[in-house]
């Protein structure tokens, strides 16, 4: 336990550590209270959609599924996402060396790390389930000791998934190293757990809908049967519910199992981590910084369009790190994926067909108003542009010593960045048409609208992090994951996608379909002109001075 702590305080220290300049300090805090603000808005909206939701459950008599539904996401949202940061802190952080060299256990060094990863999760997770949790107490009506028992669960619920993300890594780092390819290894084996895990989701809700009326009615006729029925999908996320919600013997018996896998869980991964970490996270090291090297000396511009270079030099770098092709891929292909997924899976699906029948009765403006919102809100998760400048870390000086324009340079970035959201946006317009013929030109006319937005949207994200770039990171997560541009860069494309959908219902009132997308494209033309002459002088008068 005194190794775990010794080597738990060296990293909370070099990762939190709030030494520096006072005009540093004074950027930090005043950034911090932004956040801060930011955020507290987002929670407010965020409750009163959970208001409504549970209310409206509490008059179906469904409320204990209410409860169920922010946990069971919890859990998964942790599983998928929980790889990248481990990935990123566990086998790629550049203080590895360092404590595999202290005289301290194997075991030591990985339970320090894995509660690290567990730290940012377990922020995560209060964000969103704390107010879930405050919430469901009001509208329940639950007494004190309920939200003692919510808090408690919360603080326990990134660990199991967490446990499942970390066996997963190192399997795809023991498979990934008898290949030649080990990083589009280990990005393809995410890519599949997390379209795995929303398939299983959509197959459990579907055989609920194929239910008959009888079966349905005699589930719902039994205490908490629906909330049982949709908890077999993961069994933790119901007990913790459970151990929650209820009193007596049946919460002390739901605590039991648990804190048993919680706790049996990590156990299991320490013991994998004690034995297999080490070895191949120094390993991994030692392939990344190789592969970055010869990725390094593939860029250099000998050639052809400085531009197209750098665009592809970017391409490169994304694809050979998974935590930069988790963090900035991941969530912007799940989307249109499981557009495609979901008519596949569902055929004649009574509920799409509910909604295709609800939307043939919705004016065509509206349709383009709401496909041009779907559409601003797939670009909004692209972490590519919003941390640009701050993946070069300390290779920064290489933007200094060749012999090409900074504005051309970030303009290479533009292009890698925008091309994410390009083809997000066409995937998914695609997809969306799928599913309703009947609105393909108002879905079609409004991804064209989207592609020019897009350019303002990234260009904004990459002026963010040319204005403060993070230069200074021991892993790739701390890029990404850790990088408060990332927060900023989609704020910023929130503000932005609610504006084009303001633009689009305000050109829509006044003016026919043809009219209104004439109008809407030119505006958000104009903008993204504008948007990528600001970042050119931005980056001109900016990059010139940061030191890597």
């Amino acid at each position: 336990m005194s190794d775990f702590a010794k080597v738990f305080g060296i990293q909370l220290k070099a990762r939190f550590s709030l030494s520096g300049s006072k005009e540093g300090m004074l950027k930090k805090i005043g950034l911090g209270i932004i956040i801060v603000i930011s955020g507290i808005s987002l929670l407010g909206a965020w409750a009163g959609l959970l208001y409504l939701f549970f209310s409206g459950l509490k008059m179906s008599n469904l409320l204990g599924l209410g409860l169920l539904m922010p946990f069971l996401a919890g859990m998964i949202v942790v599983l998928i996402f929980g790889i990248p940061g481990v990935l990123g802190i566990l086998f790629q952080s550049k203080d590895i060396s360092f404590l595999a060299s202290l005289p301290v256990k194997q075991g030591s060094v990985f339970a320090s790390k894995f509660f690290l990863v567990y730290l940012y999760e377990l922020s995560i997770s209060l964000l969103f389930l704390l107010p879930a949790v405050i919430v469901y107490g009001l509208v329940a009506e639950m007494g004190s000791f309920f939200y003692i028992k919510g808090v408690l669960a919360i603080l326990l619920l990134p660990m199991l998934p967490l446990v499942f993300s970390t066996l997963i890594s190192l399997v795809l780092m023991r498979f990934s190293g008898l290949t030649k390819r080990r990083e589009l290894f280990m990005v393809i084996g995410g890519f599949v757990l997390a379209i795995g895990w929303v398939v299983g989701q959509n197959l459990l809700m579907s055989r609920i809908s194929q239910m008959s009326q009888d079966q349905l009615l005699a589930v719902l006729q039994q205490a908490d049967g629906i909330v049982r029925l949709v908890g077999r999908s993961f069994p933790p996320a119901l007990w913790a519910v459970n151990a929650v919600s209820m009193t007596g013997s049946g919460s002390l018996i739901n605590w039991g199992l648990y804190l048993l896998s919680t706790l049996g869980a990590f156990a299991a991964a320490y013991y994998v981590g004690a034995k297999l970490y080490l070895s191949g996270a120094l390993a991994q090291l030692e392939t990344a910084k190789r592969g970055k090297k010869a990725s390094l000396d593939a860029s250099k511009l000998r050639s052809g369009s400085p531009v197209r270079a750098i665009a592809l030099r970017e391409l490169k770098l994304i694809i050979r790190s998974p935590i930069y092709a988790l963090n900035s891929l991941i969530g912007i292909f799940m989307f249109p994926a499981l557009l495609f997924i979901m008519p596949m899976m569902s055929g004649t699906d009574p509920d799409l067909q509910a909604i295709s029948d609800f939307a043939s009765n919705v004016p065509a403006p509206i349709i383009f108003v709401i496909s041009v919102g779907v559409g601003c809100l797939f670009c909004t998760t692209n972490m590519a542009a919003s941390t640009a400048m701050s993946r070069e870390g300390e290779y920064f000086w290489l933007s200094k010593v060749i012999p090409v324009p900074y504005r051309t340079q970030v303009y290479g970035k533009l292009i890698f960045s925008w091309a994410i959201d390009a083809v997000t946006i066409v995937l998914g317009a695609v997809a969306a048409v799928i599913m309703f013929p009947g609105f393909s030109l108002y879905i079609l006319l409004a991804g064209i609208c989207v592609l020019a937005g897009a350019v303002s949207m990234t260009s904004v994200c990459m002026m963010i992090d040319i204005a403060r770039p993070k230069l200074k990171w021991s892993s790739e997560a701390e890029a990404m994951k850790q990088n408060v541009n990332g927060v900023l860069g989609m704020l910023a494309t929130v503000i932005l996608g609610a504006g084009y959908v303001a633009l689009s219902l305000l050109f829509s009132s006044i003016a026919h379909i043809a009219v209104s997308f004439v109008l809407t494209l030119a505006a958000l033309s104009v903008t993204a002109v504008g948007s990528v002459i600001l970042l050119g002088i931005a980056a001109d008068a900016k990059c010139r001075k940061l030191e890597p």
